[in-house]
């Protein structure tokens, strides 16, 4: 009788044993730990390099809470106010970690190319490389691209600016002044503004610098400058501005911001690549006119809507041809997101999943 009731027990047990183990199993479904992101604005240069790391709340799609893990101030103010434009294809609430890294992108020789170069593995990492010297708009001299070492001692650089064409603007003071070491991507960027009489004064590390002006109304003028330990205690430069005007050199079509391109979800449920290119045309500011050349038409209409979507740095208008690239490049999962390399504004590739 004994052994009957041990062996009832047993069952009863076991029986009770694998209930609770089913019941767990299906409390512990989960959704995919990152959710997709289907719009965002693209990110930005702020002229400083480095890496960020933010944690990240989501809900009903949208962004609501950001938490900075660690970077430089600046960088975490950037990544942030990106990270807010987010919008997610679910509404569950779901949280994670993404990584921007800031860095510098080497220029090839004197290239007039200020056009940022984006990745963007959404919602994990992001990927923002500045072209070198945007903004500034100069007569290069490759010599002074050659790497330079790192100085330790400190000396004076005094100099001023005077305007070549001045009209209207007779003096050249409260003009901003800006040095950094040649060769050595990230260095330190020294500012100083000049004085009534367009003079200036840094107090700069032993090397070998970029000087240069940065004034709205006026070309920037850049020079070349070695802080020698063995020279005089103050070395000196002169800078000649000149206003801007039609001997200005245009620095091409540069993108200042762009809505995230996305893959057609028809195309892509048809298993449809390939190339798209577009002639684009612009103001100065925004896209005029942007017509498809060739490429597949379910993939023609949203590069077109997306290059409609660009907003541009230089004043001068443009006339150049975009290649949107599409590509299924892995397996449909847990995690559908899509992967944006954007060579502005030349190469667009969206990397969707089949």
């Amino acid at each position: 009788m004994a052994k009957q009731l041990t062996k009832i027990i047993s069952i009863v047990l076991l029986a009770l044993l694998e209930s609770s183990l089913c019941a767990l199993s299906q409390s512990q479904v989960t959704y995919p730990v990152q959710p997709v992101v289907i719009a965002a604005e693209m990110p930005k240069s702020v002229g400083i390099f480095g890496m960020v790391w933010l944690h990240v709340t989501v809900e009903d799609g949208l962004v609501v809470d950001v938490h900075a893990i660690r970077g430089l101030p600046d960088l975490v103010s950037a990544a942030t106010a990106n990270v807010k434009t987010w919008r997610m294809a679910e509404q569950r609430r779901a949280e994670f970690d993404v990584t921007y890294r800031y860095i510098q992108r080497t220029r090839q020789g004197c290239d007039q190319d200020y056009n940022d170069t984006l990745i963007l593995d959404l919602p994990s990492y992001v990927e923002v490389a500045t072209a070198f010297d945007r903004g500034f708009i100069y007569h290069c001299d490759p010599a002074m691209m050659q790497p330079a070492e790192i100085p330790f001692n400190v000396k004076e650089l005094s100099g001023s600016v005077t305007c070549r064409n001045c009209s209207g603007k007779t003096n050249t003071s409260q003009i901003r002044v800006e040095a950094q070491l040649q060769g050595t991507p990230g260095s330190p960027i020294h500012t100083v503004m000049t004085g009534p009489d367009g003079r200036f004064r840094f107090n700069l590390p032993n090397g070998k610098y970029f000087v240069r002006t940065s004034d709205v109304d006026y070309m920037s003028a850049t020079a070349s400058v070695n802080v020698d330990p063995g020279a005089p205690a103050t070395s000196r430069v002169e800078l000649v501005v000149d206003k801007v005007g039609d001997s200005r050199r245009d620095p091409g079509a540069t993108v200042d911001g762009a809505a995230l391109p996305t893959y057609p979800e028809t195309a892509r449920a048809s298993e449809i690549q390939g190339d798209v290119l577009i002639a684009v045309k612009t103001d100065g500011e925004r896209v005029l006119n942007a017509q498809p050349i060739s490429g597949p038409r379910e993939l023609a209409a949203a590069a077109i809507e997306n290059v409609k979507s660009w907003k541009f740095w230089s004043n001068d208008s443009h006339e150049l041809s975009v290649t949107y690239r599409y590509r299924l490049t892995h397996p449909c999962g847990a995690n559908d997101s899509e992967v944006v390399i954007a060579n502005f504004p030349s190469e667009i590739e969206v990397r969707g999943c089949r």
